[in-house]
């Protein structure tokens, strides 16, 4: 499974990084094939001012006040030792990240065990391989550390770029984006070596943040750059860019489009994969795009709630609308079911699929 976080953008350093991705998770979830999300944001969220701001007048929004509205209760809630910062599902369990920690947790017993102790400065999981791969930083340095699946053991420690944030896997590699070296770095697993460090962006700031493959493509946003940028795995070199009318901190990929998640507001805009042409834009953030039903993700107004809606992938309509009682830091999908990760509380909730609108 894969999962995508929101990062911000423009960040000098290490302590702005983290601070954007808390921030970040609490508004609204993450844009993924297969999973996660965070952030802290207006609830009434609008366009800025600014020259090129994004429309929607492409798509529908959901309205909370024109369809019913049903709640949606956890199946089960895994309780965790210290925070739950991140949650990532892997080939057979789920992962979750506290500030030092890296936990698995079964999926059929919801029963969180610790994997790795002594974690600092990690800035995103990945999963694949048979391991566990975490984003490391120095301000001179930076590495992914990779950790076996089941025993917790450190079998790897590979340098990479400068401020490596969240991994993906795909086309056989490990993909990094190293936002400071404005570079992607591709990871061979079975070297445990780096094998094409692609420039993307200019170094010092603002590179790139998120990831995603599909139709035979990477996809990868810069902070600083209005552009969705394509690298071919087959020559890993840039061969186009998408353009955007604002600054994006999230890509993903899904039902052959790429789907791109702007920065400072809750919007959306979605481009053929193939012909490159924006097929439509949306109010609100994608929570999960996973080949099947997607779901736009706003507040609840008036209390803690979220509001999912769903999205037809196809017509890009948006749906069934349903309450979801948990504020997600971040959240995965595997399994069966959305799990969600409550961050300072340390609480994983569990939504199975089948409850949420589209899905029966």
């Amino acid at each position: 499974m894969r999962r995508l976080h929101f990062h911000p953008g423009g960040h000098p350093g290490r302590a702005d990084v983290q601070g954007r991705r808390t921030t970040t998770w609490a508004a609204a979830a993450a844009l993924a094939l297969a999973v996660t999300g965070c952030g802290a944001v207006n609830t009434t969220p609008s366009p800025p001012d600014s020259e090129g701001a994004p429309t929607s007048s492409e798509s529908p929004s959901p309205s909370a006040s024109s369809r019913p509205i049903a709640a949606v209760e956890p199946a089960d809630t895994v309780s965790w030792g210290g925070p739950a910062w991140n949650i990532i599902a892997g080939e057979d369990a789920l992962y979750v990240q506290s500030d030092r920690q890296i936990a698995r947790i079964d999926p059929d017993t919801q029963v969180a065990t610790l994997l790795v102790d002594g974690l600092s400065a990690a800035f995103g999981l990945n999963a694949g391989f048979g391991s566990v791969w975490a984003s490391r930083e120095h301000p001179d340095r930076g590495w992914i550390e990779r950790f076996d699946a089941a025993s917790g053991a450190k079998t790897a420690e590979i340098e990479v770029g400068l401020l490596p944030v969240e991994s993906i896997t795909a086309f056989g590699s490990i993909w990094v984006p190293n936002d400071h070296s404005g570079t992607v770095s591709r990871i061979d697993p079975a070297t445990d070596s780096v094998l094409q460090e692609i420039e993307v962006s200019r170094p010092g700031g603002g590179g790139p943040v998120s990831l995603a493959a599909g139709a035979n493509m990477i996809w990868s946003v810069s902070a600083s750059e209005d552009t969705i940028t394509q690298i071919d795995p087959a020559s890993n070199e840039v061969v186009g860019e998408l353009p955007l009318s604002y600054r994006p901190c999230h890509v993903g990929y899904a039902s052959g489009r790429v789907w791109a998640a702007y920065c400072d507001l809750p919007r959306v805009m979605v481009f053929d994969a193939i012909s490159g042409e924006q097929v439509g834009e949306l109010d609100g953030r994608p929570l999960a795009i996973d080949g099947g039903p997607a779901w736009l993700a706003t507040y609840h107004h008036g209390d803690d709630d979220f509001l999912l809606s769903e999205i037809d992938l196809a017509t890009l309509e948006v749906g069934e609308t349903v309450s979801v009682a948990a504020r997600p830091h971040s959240f995965a999908i595997g399994f069966g079911s959305v799990w969600v990760a409550t961050g300072e509380d340390g609480r994983i909730h569990r939504y199975p699929l089948g409850e949420l609108p589209g899905t029966q």
